[in-house]
Order: C-alpha cells, then sequence, then structure tokens
C-alpha cells in the first residue's frame, strides 16, 4: 500500500546515510515522501518506525567503539569518529525527514526532534555499558597526564570526546570528577617532589607555570557552553 511503499523508499535511503554510502533518490524527492505521509496522517507511524530504525544502527554503532583493545588515544580516536559520523549522519537524517521534525513533531509534546532524539539513542546505548566508560574515562585521563609530562597530544580530539560527554549529559560523571580527582593527586604529588628538591625561588617559577597550564585546561576541557 502507500504507506508500505514510501516507507521502504525512506527506508532505504535512511540506510544507506547510516552506511555512508549515496543516496539514490533525490532529496527533493524524499521531502516529498515524507511530506505526503505527513499530509495523510500518517506522522506517529512514520516516526516510530523511523525510530526503530535509527535505535538498531545506535546499537551497532556502540558495539563497533566497544571492540578492539588499542591504546587511550587510539580508543579515543574511535569513540570520537563514531560519534562524529553519528551526529552528521542524524543531521542528514533530520534534513529527510524535516516535515515530519516541522509539523508531527512540533505539534506532539510527547516525542523528542529528530536531533534529540539521535541523541537519546546514543545515550542509552552506551551509557549502561560501564566496561566502555570506564576505558573512555581512563583514557582522557591517561592522555591528559600525557601531556601534563611534556608529551604532544591531539588536543582537537580530547575537545571533541568531552563536548560529546556533555551533549549526552555524563560530563560530570564521567570526567569531571574523575580528572579533579586526578589533577589534585598529580599536582599534590609534583609539589611535594618540587618543595624537597628545589629552592623556593625554582618552586615559585614551576607553580606560576602549574598555574597558567591550569587555566589553559580549563577552555580544554570545559564544555563550550559551561565557559563564561
Amino acid at each position: 500500500n502507500f504507506e508500505d511503499t514510501t516507507w521502504e523508499k525512506l527506508k532505504a535511503a535512511t540506510l544507506k546515510v547510516q552506511s555512508n554510502e549515496p543516496v539514490s533518490y533525490s532529496q527533493e524527492e524524499l521531502y516529498r515522501a515524507v511530506e505526503d505521509l505527513c499530509l495523510h496522517k500518517m506522522s506517529a507511524n512514520l516516526y516510530q518506525r523511523l525510530e526503530q530504525l535509527c535505535d538498531g544502527h545506535v546499537k551497532q554503532i556502540v558495539l563497533q567503539i566497544e571492540g578492539g583493545d588499542d591504546e587511550p588515544a587510539a580508543f579515543l580516536g574511535r569513540l570520537n569518529t563514531c560519534w562524529s559520523q553519528h551526529c552528521q549522519q542524524m543531521a542528514t537524517i533530520r534534513s529527510i525527514f524535516l516535515c515530519l521534525d516541522r509539523t508531527y513533531v512540533i505539534q506532539t509534546s510527547s516525542v523528542q526532534s529528530l536531533w534529540d532524539m539521535g541523541i537519546r539513542l546514543f545515550q542509552t546505548h552506551l551509557t549502561p555499558r560501564t566496561a566502555l566508560l570506564t576505558k573512555m574515562t581512563g583514557g582522557l585521563l591517561r592522555v591528559i597526564e600525557t601531556e601534563r609530562q611534556g608529551d604532544t597530544i591531539n588536543r582537537g580530539l580530547l575537545k571533541s570526546v568531552l563536548e560529546m560527554c556533555s551533549a549526552l549529559s555524563i560530563y560530570a560523571d564521567a570526567f569531571e570528577k574523575p580528572f579533579l580527582e586526578a589533577t589534585r593527586v598529580f599536582y599534590s604529588a609534583e609539589a611535594r617532589q618540587y618543595l624537597d628538591q628545589e629552592e623556593v625561588s625554582s618552586y615559585l617559577k614551576y607553580a606560576d607555570r602549574r598555574l597558567a597550564e591550569a587555566v589553559s585546561y580549563t577552555h580544554l576541557t570545559l564544555p563550550t557552553k559551561r565557559i563564561v
């Protein structure tokens, strides 16, 4: 029938987007297909079908993140790639289903926007996996410690993963609290070592340098919306 046939077309296009493959239908053709379903009062079923399709895809993304036993930077890179691709895909999917987002979603308080739905699905599948979150937290702290010891790190990657944590509402528990504790332990141990081995003047220079670094880390590690 009309509804199922139209959905199959939209489903095929969505699967192509999720696979990062070219879509065989034009953007206008897909937009009109969504519009036709909305005009025929089939929006609720369309939203449910799309949510189920996205849910299955996000589940596979999280499983992909879990795979592998690599070092912290590589793991964070894989996590960030999966998250970035998910965001790009949801933006494209939203553009296809824009009519649904601007009519049914706005008129129905019990459903989320397509973008927020995509964020929620990622959060739903990621947060119960405590081993993965622990690995992410450990990786973030290890990378920061590496820079504190004088090595160069990919600050852009670190910032991007932390922005993801903020978007998923896991920033405080998955990073902020353990980061502050790790910072306290690191500087306490280092300060004691300097006090035992260096003159007061050298220690004061060291303290000034570390304070400047702390300011830098504030801008690096705080989510953009929390920097004032």
